[in-house]
């Protein structure tokens, strides 16, 4: 138990709760916080922070990284929750939801369950800021989806470079600090293109990288 809460940190939780309430107040219809949406940025930033320090200290305390053990112990945080969501969402939703909602609930599970639910709104050009009606009860997920496609990757980058730069660590933050300001770049860039839909430059992995790139860099 000591060993995996080594990098546990309660101030951080109560930052993310914070944010938590202040995006569902948003949503329950607080006009004043129309800016809110720009939280989810910190909120990548804080949970790449996190991923990254545990990878870092369980390196250093074992001399390597379990990647199999990550994976598994990010499954059991997740999963539980997740399919009991997706379990009361396919029966209310299967039962009351409209009709085009309903058609599109399946894929839309399946999309939730893989975590690449984000691309699938991207397919179907979906405005989050937009009508609201016949959006996808599980839109949300869209956040959580890029959460574990990072996860998916980010003890590979970490193992990575500490195999490349070892105890230089401020060599591998350079690194990290550099490609967020290329990921910066390239959002920029996706952003400028007059054939970019809001859906792709607001749902894509790519142009959320710069904030998990900088959470990992810290």
């Amino acid at each position: 138990m000591a060993d995996r809460r080594a990098g546990y940190l309660p101030a951080l939780d109560g930052v993310r709760g914070l944010l938590m309430l202040l995006f569902m107040a948003y949503h329950l219809g607080a006009s004043q916080l129309q800016g809110a949406w720009i939280g989810i940025n910190l909120f990548f930033i804080l949970s790449a922070f996190l991923i990254v320090r545990l990878l870092v200290i369980e390196h250093d305390r074992h001399g390597d990284i379990d990647v199999i053990g990550f994976y598994r112990r990010r499954a059991r945080r997740l999963l539980p929750a997740l399919l009991l969501v997706l379990a009361a969402v396919s029966v209310w939703w299967g039962l009351l939801g409209e009709g085009e909602v309903r058609r599109r609930l399946g894929g839309d599970v399946l999309a939730t369950l893989g975590y690449v639910i984000n691309w699938r709104l991207i397919a179907q050009s979906d405005e989050y800021f937009g009508d609201r009606a016949g959006a996808s009860p599980l839109r949300h997920a869209w956040s959580l989806a890029i959460e574990e496609q990072f996860y998916l990757l980010v003890p590979l980058l970490v193992i990575a470079l500490l195999m490349l730069l070892g105890r230089r660590r401020l060599v591998a933050v350079a690194v990290l600090a550099a490609a967020t300001v290329l990921a910066s770049l390239w959002t920029a860039s996706v952003a400028g293109d007059p054939g970019t839909g809001f859906a792709r430059l607001y749902y894509g992995t790519d142009t959320r990288a710069q904030s998990l790139l900088l959470g990992a860099a810290l």
